[in-house]
């Protein structure tokens, strides 16, 4: 049975940038100290290897700080990719600038907004999203890696906001806490953020509005192998599956697609 899926309240036009920007660094924070992507990071170097596509570009990029841990683990491995593009609908251009800068030159960003939907060709590419698929439908998943194929590019998705009510429910009781000890260290210090998180609690209850929601959406591998049964037969070499973190707090879900007549 179909769950109905339901909108978060920091994708609404509406929603104030400094909330989103707080939330955005707060939820990259998280991802990267503790770890949360980093059992994907052998698939993204295998894929990278397997279809000669070295250029990345990261759509629904947020706060973005778990791609300079992406870029040290294919350093370490002897993968080199050819530049890192960040771009989001509602760029965080604060953190798009600190991790440009920090990169040492591998990561640029597009200032302006940028359609997962709808994105522009720049060449072959492998196209990358963390933390987003829960923000789309399957439908308009399937239309996001379709349009990657019909680009011959590769594609990975990734989140750990997968669907399972069982895991999410001492997830979301334990975020709290989380919240008001990282978000100093989320991002750049931001009174905005101090006084929206600590005097008025906006951004946490938000936070914790859309985690729940965002569980709720959250997809299992076998619905995204549904999506992958429906694609037309081609050259590509589709995978739908799961990984625990390195915590094991949860589990990453992951879809990933690449042109194997790329194949070296």
């Amino acid at each position: 049975m179909t769950r109905r899926r339901f909108k978060e309240m920091h994708d609404y036009d509406w929603f104030p940038g400094v909330w989103r920007r707080g939330m955005t660094d707060f939820l990259s924070c998280f991802a990267t100290w503790f770890f949360q992507y980093e059992p994907v990071f052998p698939l993204i170097a295998g894929m990278m290897r397997k279809s000669g596509l070295y250029k990345l570009h990261d759509y629904c990029s947020g706060g973005s700080g778990y791609l300079l841990s992406l870029l040290r683990y294919l350093r370490e491995n002897g993968v080199t990719a050819a530049g890192v593009e960040l771009s989001d609908k509602y760029p965080n251009l604060d953190a798009f600038e600190r991790i440009a800068g920090r990169s040492g030159g591998a990561v640029s960003y597009t200032a302006v907004p940028v359609d997962a939907l709808n994105p522009s060709c720049g060449g072959p590419e492998l196209r990358l999203m963390f933390s987003a698929m829960h923000h789309f439908s399957l439908d308009e998943l399937e239309s996001v890696i379709n349009r990657a194929r019909l680009d011959n590019c590769a594609i990975g998705l990734f989140d750990y906001c997968g669907w399972n009510p069982f895991r999410a429910i001492p997830q979301l009781i334990l975020l709290v806490p989380h919240i008001f000890i990282l978000m100093p260290f989320a991002g750049s210090f931001s009174w905005g953020k101090m006084f929206w998180t600590y005097i008025i609690p906006a951004i946490p209850l938000a936070l914790l509005t859309d985690a729940v929601i965002s569980r709720w959406n959250g997809y299992s591998p076998a619905e995204l192998q549904a999506v992958i049964d429906r694609l037309p037969d081609n050259t590509y070499k589709w995978e739908a599956g799961s990984l625990p973190n390195l915590l094991c707090t949860g589990k990453v879900v992951y879809l990933t697609g690449f042109p194997v007549k790329q194949t070296n």
